[in-house]
């Protein structure tokens, strides 16, 4: 018996669904796919000894590859296909990005994040329907699309909307005629979605950690459609030479990268983040603000975190740590933006450390703090 034959009886014996096999196995909904579907016959001894945790002990010698990579099998009157070939098939064998059909297989396997600040795994959101949420995009618009991944959704609206040449656009009913989408009405039309929907998205308290509870207001996890159109919009817009996205949409780029280095890197779980942080001191006569408060695992500040838009020898670097002083962190992150317009990503990210040492301030450059120490790494 194959192992792809063992999974689909197995599943039917325990009377077990993939997404439950998935979530009890921690066994990405990805690789049981392509184990039922034929794609995969050789998965990983890990793998295999997880499913038999969950399903029941199987000989592994039983378990050969000697049946055809794809065998359609009818359950309850319905053929199961391989979901890669129906998502090709779906999207006419074109890139969706650029719209020129693929040759030789020139294309890259995209599986798309649904949560809206994308800071929950992906294979957390348990789906039968793999073909829901993959895209293929062409070798040639795969390093842009590759970018347009690492962003929230919010940064993704807000990047489809951005002034500057080249914008999306959409046929206006009230003005009968095409318009460049600049708000989120037309970005509702152009969707296909309500224009609640985009100003849920999009909303959020900025004073306040996104925490579980105030996530809720929001929409927090995006329908696998909407997410496949708001990608590829963005993904258009990036890859003209002359887009240049504005200085609050670069910095709203840049922050969402930062982000996802400092969960991915350094460990940082998403609620130790307050963006456009601000405090204030003095009798509430001045208010200091930065960009991004890294909290440390007692819901104290720890690191002050300055997006800066310009020439890295232009940056007054004792004014930032100034500000940092004011609100009491032990370390001061400094990015410097890319002025490329080819870039969406930021060139230069300086960090110091500051120490209080018998009543005396010591500053030294330093390396962003680990999660777990909060010293630099």
């Amino acid at each position: 018996m194959s192992i792809q034959s063992w999974l689909e009886v197995s599943l039917a014996k325990n009377r077990m669904t993939l997404a439950e096999l998935a979530r009890k196995s921690s066994v990405s909904i990805s690789t049981l796919h392509r184990i039922r579907s034929g794609v995969s016959l050789n998965p990983s001894l890990r793998t295999i000894k997880s499913l038999e945790r969950v399903l029941g002990v199987k000989e592994l010698n039983e378990i050969t590859s000697d049946e055809p990579s794809f065998i359609p099998q009818k359950k309850e009157n319905r053929f199961t296909v391989d979901p890669y070939t129906v998502t090709l098939n779906n999207q006419n064998n074109q890139c969706p990005v650029c719209l020129d059909y693929f040759v030789d297989k020139n294309y890259v396997y995209h599986e798309l994040n649904p949560y809206r600040m994308k800071d929950v795994l992906v294979d957390a959101y348990q789906s039968d329907i793999l073909e829901e949420k993959i895209i293929f995009i062409c070798e040639k618009c795969h390093p842009v699309f590759s970018e347009v991944m690492e962003f929230s959704y919010p940064t993704i609206l807000e990047t489809i909307m951005a002034h500057g040449p080249f914008p999306i656009m959409v046929y206006s009913q009230d003005l009968n005629k095409e318009v460049a989408v600049r708000n989120q009405s037309l970005l509702a039309e152009k969707l296909e979605v309500n224009q609640s929907t985009i100003s849920r998205i999009m909303g959020k308290n900025k004073n306040k950690r996104e925490s579980q509870t105030n996530r809720k207001k929001y929409v927090d996890v995006i329908n696998y459609g909407l997410a496949k159109k708001a990608h590829v919009l963005c993904a258009k817009r990036m890859l003209h030479d002359e887009f240049k996205p504005d200085l609050e949409v670069n910095k709203s780029i840049a922050l969402s990268l930062f982000k996802r280095e400092l969960e991915t890197r350094h460990g940082y779980p998403y609620d130790r983040f307050i963006a456009d942080y601000s405090k204030k001191i003095n009798f509430g006569q001045l208010v200091v603000k930065c960009d991004l408060m890294v909290l440390d695992a007692e819901g104290k500040n720890l690191a002050a975190c300055f997006f800066v838009d310009g020439d890295v020898g232009d940056i007054f670097q004792d004014e930032y740590i100034g500000l940092g002083l004011c609100v009491g962190v032990k370390y001061i992150s400094i990015t410097v933006l890319d002025q490329n317009p080819r870039s969406f990503t930021p060139i230069s990210t300086i960090v110091y450390k500051i120490q209080n040492i018998s009543n005396t301030v010591e500053i030294k450059r330093s390396a962003f703090p680990n999660c777990i120490t909060e010293e630099p790494w």
